[in-house]
């Protein structure tokens, strides 16, 4: 699995019926149970999921709830043949957790992508990857668009606690307030990023290199890719 979001034409696979009105005999339909677990296996991407499914965040816990109330007894959930082998991520109880991010471009400004890994903490369990194509940026862009997408995702996680790893010194350095933004087009990035932080309870950021970051460089890299 490489975690790689598929093209946006996309959108639509399943009817926008099969997710609206997804509650039913204080439940969540079988069928906006099956399409969310379908389309959560094949992008590996919650917020993915939720466009194409044109799927509220209230909608998919109903979803997640009704997974967790028959556990045991039948759960809803893709039939036989509904993309074998293809794992799910499961639902995190966790408040803390170690997110790797990394940005890339191709030509800077190039082809760019994204990739985020949380972990949960203790133990390092992932409970969710994001591989994302950004279109044509700047490396630094990508740096804080990949930073962004792992606090949007963290948040709505529940996380509480979040340590940070990336490989960008000049992203790092100017989110802890030791560099300056003077790129225009950093700004309002750095602005996002900043709001963000101020809604977790504890929020570290350290820098790293990039050997020990890989796993999040391929996957900004993987998304690329797929767009060729």
């Amino acid at each position: 699995m490489n975690g790689r979001d598929a093209p946006s034409e996309d959108k639509g696979r399943h009817p926008e019926g099969a997710v609206i009105g997804a509650e039913r005999d204080g439940g969540a339909d079988r069928e906006a149970v099956r399409a969310f677990l379908a389309t959560l296996a094949e992008t590996l991407d919650v917020d993915e999921t939720l466009r194409r499914l044109s799927m509220t965040a209230d909608q998919a816990r109903s979803i997640l709830a009704s997974l967790i109330a028959v556990q045991g007894h039948g759960a809803a959930g893709p039939e036989p043949g509904d993309r074998p082998g293809r794992s799910v991520p499961a639902a995190s109880t966790a408040v803390e957790a170690t997110i790797n991010v990394d940005g890339a471009s191709r030509g800077n400004p190039g082809k760019a992508g994204l990739g985020v890994i949380i972990r949960e903490e203790p133990g390092g369990r992932v409970v969710r990857k994001i591989s994302r194509y950004l279109g044509e940026t700047t490396n630094n862009v990508a740096e804080y668009s990949a930073l962004i997408a792992a606090l949007e995702a963290a948040r709505e996680l529940g996380l509480r606690r979040i340590r940070v790893l990336a490989d960008s010194e000049l992203m790092v350095r100017q989110i802890k307030g030791l560099y300056k933004v003077r790129n225009e087009g950093l700004r309002p990035l750095h602005a996002r990023a900043a709001a963000l932080i101020k809604s977790f309870d504890r929020f570290e950021i350290r820098h790293v290199p990039r050997g020990r970051n890989s796993e999040a460089d391929a996957m900004a890299n993987a998304a690329i890719d797929a767009r060729k």
